[in-house]
């Protein structure tokens, strides 16, 4: 991946955070060592990485102090969407957060933060990437919620993110804005997903996702035929936006993320400090020029066939892609050159050095490897030959030979974070990671007064862990000798020693005359007692709020709700209640309008007193077929606006803007993300706060009504498979197929709307007899069907 050195010389002042996931006690001590300003980790409870090691309570507070001692942040991922019976035990989980010094709380559920905010004010919330944050007037409705960072969607073009970045440059001072630069990415809208959910009851918003994007897919195009295409449609490379940081920095983003909670602290070592190198050196030099040593370091260490900058630059087609092989591809090493029967070992041509103990596979003409094995052999055969092993399988001359570790990469990599503890005392090493402090020494008569402080960080006023803390002990009296007093040097060389402790000295200061005679033990003794001092000073803990009165307030409002759903579920309708039936096109909409539906349905449910039905479309398709002269719309028409606007469907509902404020009026519309739901409530809109908004629990739906919203419909978190095919994904890529097809029988419908940049994944459930498939809800208690 060539790419030439990206210059800009409008150096950016401020600090950019390098954000660095941990997924365990390991990888959080690589994160510290290797140059994290920030690290964010997931505790025991609500976070959506529940796959990863994770910290319990104990282990929590002690990496706190560990990174609070050298000067960096921690915050904690509470980023699922929660029940009502959640809710509780949530809120009184982030007061253990905020009480042990957690710097902030990574948050995708509404109604939680709303919680947090009331409870703990001082406890500063992140909105996750989970809740589509795609546009700047999404990011203000965020920060009007109590938000003070918004993890913006992969999915942004620069032009974009220097969008909503501009809210906290232009009006808003305490916004920032994150964004994810290294790592996984998805196919999805983070937070939009319903795949795994649908098809294995495992959900991502909850943070038990079972990728079934990674899955092999068959392809099949408009016609039904299969298409020659990559046999893993569904899954994208990984991002690496290391040539992008200084646009990004200038663009006035706050925070560099990387993914990667699931993966083992060499990864974390390697990436932070490669990422840390070149924020660095663009905010010393004003350029950034990546060398290949650390282009091929960041492959080598994990990647998915190359790497991919997503959407960054615009639309990345089919380079987004990994193609055939969706788990580490590690680096092409060249070919197999000959083989003997009997023998594990292969003759290989390559021009990367292969070493015992590398990681190596080879692969044929399918999608998984013929053979995988750790090197236990090698041996030079000449100019790039060698002959390593030892292999099993049914390998051929020609096959594909691949290094998916190296071993010394990895050694290095340890090396960086190795004796590292969050015991100060079992530290085996010295410290790499350390905290700058200035000392100065009073001399005061025969009385030893040293005063130690930290040197000011970046942002220590935003962040209470981060700011300066000083101490100051003594020590005496002590013998005077006017004859032959203790050296001035004497003094340097014992306090500037700060052996393993978390601190650097930056500057020594001695004041007065030196009239005493002071043994080198006793000057020894006086900087630990001072350094202690200072590592304890360090050790952020916040005081406890009463959050029992909130807690009051949410069960009052669950129980009152608890009242509502037992009525709502005992299957009686309720006065002036429609059933909706959800088209996510106006073609599958014309259809049933062409099959008689409408009239079929009209003179079925006519016969349910009080119950009629409301069709809902798409507010772009709808302005773009009255654009074209269609006729009049019928009565029981009401438009929705989605999750993800941007692009073409947001030119037109811009372009158009008259006839979506008529039609909001007088028909009232249904809306899936922040920034227009704000918009057609200030107009005076009859809104309903659709699906896409995530509402999973009561105190969500509070907050969107407090916000305006007339009404709230449920996160798909929550829909039947009797409610229809509802969208399983919204992406930002276009895929080439139709229909796709996996061998697990995952058969899915890929939706290309044209007043839409984005694609639908939808299921290929059960089509025709809507009439039915209603009745059929209603049994259930469900009043939505996707059609």
């Amino acid at each position: 991946m060539e790419r030439a050195k990206s210059k800009r010389r409008n150096i950016n002042s401020n600090k950019v955070e390098l954000l660095v996931p941990a997924g365990g006690m390991e990888q959080f001590l690589a994160a510290v060592e290797n140059g994290a300003d920030a690290i964010y980790v997931g505790g025991q409870l609500f976070n959506a990485r529940a796959g990863a090691q994770n910290f319990n309570d104990d282990e929590l507070v002690l990496a706190l102090d560990y990174a609070h001692k050298r000067g960096v942040k921690v915050y904690v991922t509470m980023n699922t969407l929660l029940s009502d019976d959640e809710l509780e035990t949530a809120l009184r989980y982030a007061s253990f957060l905020h009480d042990s010094g957690v710097d902030a709380i990574i948050v995708q559920d509404l109604g939680l933060g709303e919680l947090v905010r009331r409870a703990l004010p001082d406890l500063e919330l992140h909105m996750s990437t989970q809740a589509t944050i795609t546009d700047a007037n999404s990011a203000k409705v965020a920060h009007e919620l109590g938000y003070k960072r918004v993890v913006v969607a992969r999915e942004l073009a620069l032009p974009e993110i220097e969008d909503i970045c501009r809210i906290g440059s232009d009006s808003v001072s305490d916004f920032e804005v994150e964004v994810f630069v290294h790592g996984a990415i998805c196919i999805c809208y983070s937070g939009q997903c319903q795949y795994s959910r649908y098809y294995g009851g495992r959900s991502g918003n909850r943070g038990s996702c079972a990728q079934p994007c990674r899955l092999a897919y068959r392809s099949y195009g408009e016609d039904g035929r299969r298409l020659a295409a990559a046999s893993h449609p569904m899954s994208p490379r990984d991002m690496c936006l290391l040539d992008e940081l200084g646009g990004l920095i200038a663009a006035g983003a706050a925070s560099f993320k990387i993914e990667g909670r699931l993966k083992s602290a060499e990864y974390v070592a390697i990436v932070t400090s490669i990422y840390r190198k070149y924020i660095d050196m663009y905010q010393d030099e004003g350029y950034i020029e990546v060398s290949n040593e650390d282009r091929e370091a960041l492959l080598q260490i994990f990647n998915r066939g190359e790497f991919t900058d997503a959407y960054l630059r615009g639309e990345s087609g089919n380079s987004l892609m990994s193609g055939d092989i969706v788990k580490n591809q590690g680096l092409d090493m060249g070919s197999v050159i000959a083989t003997k029967k009997g023998s594990t070992l292969v003759d290989i041509v390559t021009s990367r050095e292969p070493e015992i103990g590398d990681g190596a596979e080879i692969y044929g003409r399918g999608d998984a490897p013929l053979s995988s094995t750790v090197l236990s052999y090698v041996k030079e055969l000449g100019t790039e030959r060698y002959r390593i092993g030892d292999f099993r399988g049914n390998i051929s001359v020609g096959d594909i030979v691949r290094r998916t570790s190296k071993k010394s990469q990895l050694e290095v990599a340890r090396q960086s974070y190795k004796g590292a503890t969050f015991f100060e005392d079992e530290d085996t090493r010295k410290v790499k990671r350390r905290r700058k402090i200035n000392m100065t020494l009073n001399i005061e008569g025969n009385m030893l007064v040293l005063k130690s402080h930290t040197v000011k960080l970046p942002d220590d006023d935003r962040w209470p862990s981060c700011m300066q803390k000083s101490v100051s002990v003594e020590a005496g009296p002590f013998d005077f000798d006017y004859e032959s007093p203790t050296p001035v040097e004497r003094y340097e060389t014992a306090l500037s020693k700060t052996g393993n402790t978390p601190f650097e000295l930056s500057e020594l200061r001695i004041i007065g005359d030196s009239q005493i005679r002071v043994k080198t033990s006793e000057l020894n003794s006086l900087r630990r007692c001072c350094l202690s001092e200072l590592s304890k000073t360090l050790e952020f803990r916040r005081n406890e709020f009463d959050i029992e009165f909130v807690i009051s307030e949410l069960h009052d409002l669950l129980g009152r709700s608890g009242t509502i759903n037992k009525e709502q579920q005992s299957g009686k309708l309720q006065e002036s209640q429609s059933f909706e039936l959800y088209f996510s096109s106006i073609d599958d909409w014309r259809t049933f309008e062409a099959d008689g539906g409408a009239s079929v349905l009209s003179s079925r449910t006519g016969a349910v007193p009080g119950l009629s039905y409301k069709v809902l479309l798409p507010m772009a398709g709808i302005v773009t077929e009255l654009c074209r002269g269609s006729e009049s719309l019928p009565p029981e028409i009401v438009p929705y606006i989605g999750s993800v606007t941007k692009g073409i469907e947001e030119q037109i509902l811009q372009e158009n803007y008259e006839w979506v404020v008529k039609l909001a009026l007088t028909r009232g519309i249904f809306i899936s993300n922040l920034g227009w739901l704000r918009k057609m409530i200030e107009i005076g809109a009859e809104v309903t706060a659709d699906y896409g908004l995530n509402a999973y629990n009561h105190m969500s739906i509070q907050v969107l009504k407090a916000l305006g919203a007339s009404d709230v419909r449920w996160s798909l978190e929550k829909a039947s498979v009797s409610e229809g095919n509802y969208p399983l994904m919204q992406t930002e890529h276009r895929f080439p197929a139709a229909r796709l097809k996996s061998r697990r029988e995952h058969d899915v419908r890929i939706l290309n709307n044209a007043f839409s940049s984005q694609s639908v994944v939808l299921p290929c459930g059960e089509g025709g007899d809507i009439v039915g498939r209603v009745i059929k809800c209603l049994h259930e208690g469900h009043f939505r069907l996707y059609v």
